[in-house]
């Protein structure tokens, strides 16, 4: 009858044993494969960093166009002038705007574009004026905004590509 009881102990305390050998083998094969669910958000947020460096290339090589689009809007009520690329045209474009230089902006954004962003042009209303004019690639995956922006205050705050022309980055809340 002993035998029985320490060969039934025996057997409960091998079943456990093995039981909590085999939790802690699958706990680290868990932990091991695990994926940090940020990282694809730091990949994005590096992306963009990346992106920001072609920003003054971009615009040294075309400044005629960004200049010229500056002059005609800068100060105004624009809302936001929204490139279709799949249509290849541009939404919410002010009557007294040349269409075909908008467009000619956007295409040379879009040559930089990057993770599904959309294209746009707007002056947002900063204390009842429009004192900046900004040149945005929104990137929903990260709620972000990155361009390059034209104002004639001094934003002391953001990277200058020379005169009133900024490299900016907001994120969208």
């Amino acid at each position: 009858m002993k035998k029985k009881i320490v060969l039934s102990m025996v057997i409960i305390a091998s079943v456990f044993l093995s039981s909590v050998v085999a939790f802690f083998a699958i706990e680290h094969k868990a932990n091991k494969t695990r994926v940090d669910p940020y990282a694809s958000y730091y990949y994005l947020i590096d992306e963009v960093a990346d992106l920001r460096s072609t920003f003054a290339e971009m615009f040294s090589q075309n400044q005629e166009i960004f200049i010229s689009i500056a002059e005609q809007l800068y100060g105004e009520d624009i809302g936001i002038i929204v490139y279709d690329s799949e249509n290849e045209t541009a939404k919410y474009v002010p009557q007294n705007m040349d269409k075909n230089l908008i467009l000619e902006c956007f295409k040379i954004m879009e040559e930089r574009d990057f993770l599904d962003s959309t294209l746009r042009i707007s002056a947002p209303e900063i204390n009842g004026e429009y004192p900046q004019l900004r040149f945005a690639y929104r990137v929903p995956k990260i709620d972000i905004d990155v361009g390059i922006m034209y104002s004639e205050q001094d934003l002391s705050d953001y990277t200058k590509l020379c005169d009133n022309w900024y490299i900016f980055q907001h994120g969208l809340v």
